[in-house]
């Protein structure tokens, strides 16, 4: 019986390591560091830099976050708890959204009140 158990748990470990070695192996993609020092020159950059890959990086999130909450709301069924449970998770990816979307806006203000432009 142990020896069994054994083998599968070989069996999955191999299946996993090859199928995400196969997966790895794929064409991808490779983002630019944002701390480049040929890229960057001032803060006010590097600052622009670090908001356009969070989101790049939230907006994806928020919209699981907003899916998960409404799964949570959609199999609440009488329970009331977890209907507030899920409705407070869209209500922080909503939060969430909202500061992705003005965090230019926030980087403009703070560059003019310090001048950096």
């Amino acid at each position: 019986m142990k020896h069994s158990i054994k083998i599968k748990v070989f069996a999955s470990v191999f299946a996993l390591l090859v199928f995400t070695s196969l997966a790895y192996a794929q064409n991808v993609t490779m983002l630019p560091n944002p701390l480049d020092p040929n890229g960057t020159g001032t803060l006010a950059d590097l600052l622009s830099k670090i908001i356009t890959y969070l989101t790049m990086i939230s907006a994806p999130v928020i919209t699981i976050m907003v899916l998960y909450g409404g799964f949570q709301m959609l199999i609440a069924q009488d329970n009331v708890k977890k209907f507030e449970d899920g409705l407070k998770t869209v209500k922080h990816a909503a939060l969430g959204a909202a500061i992705v979307i003005i965090a230019d806006g926030i980087l403009y203000i703070v560059q003019s009140v310090l001048s950096l432009t």
